[in-house]
């Protein structure tokens, strides 16, 4: 589930946070450098029954600087990709598709 985020965010031309070869296989990072305004996008999200998070370790506090997707538990392949679905949704409405 890890690479699949990662290679959606490589296709949004988001990168990732930390560094490659030093990813978390629970959660993925993915840098804020097209300054979209992760607040607008999380509370749209939040609308659709879905959390992101920003900043994590090093960046806490750099609000809209990362935003984070967790893909553990009992989170399915199935529930992420309706979700990154849902996120593409958003970031189109927000004008960022």
């Amino acid at each position: 589930m890890a690479e699949e985020v990662r290679a959606w965010g490589k296709a949004r031309r988001f990168e990732s946070f930390p560094e490659p070869g030093h990813e978390s296989v629970t959660l993925t990072a993915l840098v804020n450098d097209r300054d979209l305004d992760l607040v607008a996008i999380a509370a749209q999200m939040q609308k659709r029954g879905y959390t992101l998070h920003d900043g994590s370790g090093a960046v806490i506090g750099k609000t809209n600087k990362t935003m984070r997707v967790a893909h553990m538990g009992d989170c399915t392949l199935a529930d992420l990709r309706a979700m990154l679905g849902h996120l593409d949704e958003v970031l189109r409405g927000l004008g960022h598709g």
